[in-house]
């Protein structure tokens, strides 16, 4: 499990009390928190010998931050690397349907996808629904993976076997590792699941001014639109322009 948190006192301890016993590592990653989550993470390493905590100085970015977790999984042989973030938002409850995919040879790589809650997108301002909605299609354009419904959701989960594959120090380290990582995914051939089960975040929201920014006198936009069907996995994605739709992958062998 990669946790990466920057300036997350208030609730990282929450986020590795809650991590189930079946968890194997815990590689708590506080990325050049100015506030006192580096100790937090220190003291309950301590405590608990699963926590190997990682620190950056300074602050490097989420990406940078999931990515160290990523090298120390692959180095200390684990076989899946979830993410959870220090926030608290993400249920522990719903990992097992990230894990299940991978573990059952199915998929490469999961995402949870809070947009299959109803609830959750009628929480979401028209604005950042319309945000949600353009940055989802952009994504969708640049990966291949045309069955991805919430790109910036960043509960997931991976196949070290597929981290083998991937340019790990290529990866963006900003808020826009998940959308990069999609692309490269895609270029390695990994298998991503259209829909896991994870869905909304618990109250606390980080929002993204690139989302939610409203710029004044103009009308909102439309709600989001209605989601496709979404079932099963796709195994390749949709072709892109680094990738051709003949080219077997290689994280996992394709299966006619």
């Amino acid at each position: 499990m990669v946790v990466p948190a920057y300036n997350e006192e208030e609730l990282i301890g929450e986020v590795l009390d809650g991590i189930p016993d079946y968890v194997a590592k815990v590689y708590a990653v506080n990325d050049g928190s100015s506030d006192r989550t580096g100790e937090i993470i220190d003291d309950y390493a301590r405590r608990d010998p699963r926590i190997v905590p990682i620190h950056h100085s300074p602050n490097r970015g989420v990406g940078a931050a999931i990515t160290s977790g990523y090298k120390r999984a692959v180095a200390d042989g684990m076989e899946i690397a979830a993410v959870m973030a220090g926030d608290n938002q993400m249920d522990p409850a719903y990992l097992p349907a990230l894990l299940d995919p991978i573990v059952e040879g199915r998929a490469d790589y999961t995402k949870g996808n809070r947009l299959i809650n109803e609830a959750y997108r009628k929480g979401m301002s028209p604005w950042r629904s319309f945000g949600n909605s353009l940055l989802t299609f952009l994504t969708k354009i640049a990966s291949g993976y045309w069955q991805m419904m919430d790109p910036q959701n960043g509960y997931t989960a991976i196949s070290v076997k597929a981290l083998a594959e991937l340019p790990l120090d290529s990866i963006y380290q900003g808020y826009g590792y998940c959308n990069n990582l999609l692309i490269w995914l895609n270029i390695c051939g990994c298998r991503v699941p259209r829909r896991c089960d994870p869905g909304p975040l618990r109250p606390r929201e980080v929002q993204d001014p690139l989302l939610d920014l409203h710029p004044p006198g103009l009308p909102s936009p439309p709600q989001q639109l209605p989601l496709p069907p979404q079932d099963e996995v796709h195994p390749d994605g949709f072709p892109t322009p680094w990738r051709s739709s003949t080219r077997p992958g290689r994280c996992s062998p394709r299966s006619e």
